[in-house]
């Protein structure tokens, strides 16, 4: 199960050891399916996790973009773009910092 930053694997674990003793699952297919109950009742009490990442990614995005634009449009106004030893200059103080 992949858990998101901020989700107990210890918590996940009970949950399905709870499962387990509820069900009381006997052979692969029915472990299986206690399996996905876990992963999907998980999922389903940690929505505001997974929102709360895929928030931060999109915003993550935002920002990334914004900034490559930015540093593209300093590199034409400047016209470094014809000179190999500013442009690495350039680089290094734009991005590596």
């Amino acid at each position: 199960m992949g858990l998101l930053s901020g989700e107990s694997p210890v918590e996940f674990e009970k949950l399905h050891r709870d499962l387990i003793a509820e069900h009381s699952p006997n052979g692969v297919l029915e472990e299986d399916i206690v399996w996905t109950m876990a992963r999907i009742l998980w999922r389903k009490r940690h929505m505001h996790t997974f929102g709360a990442c895929r928030r931060a990614w999109e915003r993550y995005d935002q920002i990334e973009l914004r900034h490559r634009s930015e540093i593209g449009k300093r590199l034409m106004d400047e016209r470094i773009v014809h000179s190999p030893a500013f442009l690495t200059s350039f680089l290094r103080r734009n991005v590596e910092s």
